[in-house]
C-alpha cells in the first residue's frame, strides 16, 4: 500500500491520466516486453542448436556433396524456423504497440473529458 501511496505522490490529482492507468499501463508494457525478450532469447537458443546440429552433421560428411546436401537441408530448416520466429515476433510487437495505442486513446479521451469541463466551467463563469 505504502509503495502505491509513493507512486501516486509523483502525480498530481487532477492529472489527465489517473495514476492507476498510468501503472497498469507499466505493467502490461513490462509483461509484454518480457514475453518479447523471451521469445528472442528462444529463437537465438534455437539457432544456435540449429548450428551445432550443422556442425556435428558437417564433422560426419565424407565427401561434398553430402556436405551440401547437409548445409542445403540445414537452410531450409533455418529458413522456415526465421519465417516462424519473425510471424511470431511481429504479433508480439503489435500487442505491445496495442498497449500504447490504448494508452493514447485513454488520454485523449480524458483530455476531451477535461475540455469540456473546462469549457463549460468558463461558460457558466462568464454567465452563458
Amino acid at each position: 500500500m505504502a509503495k502505491a501511496q509513493a507512486f501516486e505522490s509523483f502525480f498530481p490529482t487532477s492529472a489527465i491520466v489517473p495514476p492507476e492507468a498510468i501503472r497498469e499501463y507499466c505493467e502490461q508494457t513490462v509483461k509484454k516486453a518480457a514475453e518479447l525478450n523471451l521469445s528472442v532469447i528462444n529463437s537465438v537458443s534455437q539457432a544456435i542448436e540449429g548450428n551445432f546440429d550443422l556442425a556435428t552433421r558437417l564433422i560426419r560428411c565424407n565427401d561434398p556433396a553430402e556436405a551440401m546436401l547437409a548445409y542445403k537441408d540445414w537452410l531450409n530448416a533455418r529458413r522456415d524456423a526465421l519465417l516462424a520466429d519473425g510471424k511470431g515476433l511481429a504479433a508480439q510487437w503489435l500487442k505491445l504497440c496495442d498497449i500504447d495505442l490504448a494508452m493514447a486513446a485513454t488520454v485523449a479521451r480524458r483530455a476531451s473529458d477535461q475540455a469540456q469541463t473546462n469549457v463549460a466551467t468558463m461558460r457558466a463563469a462568464a454567465g452563458d
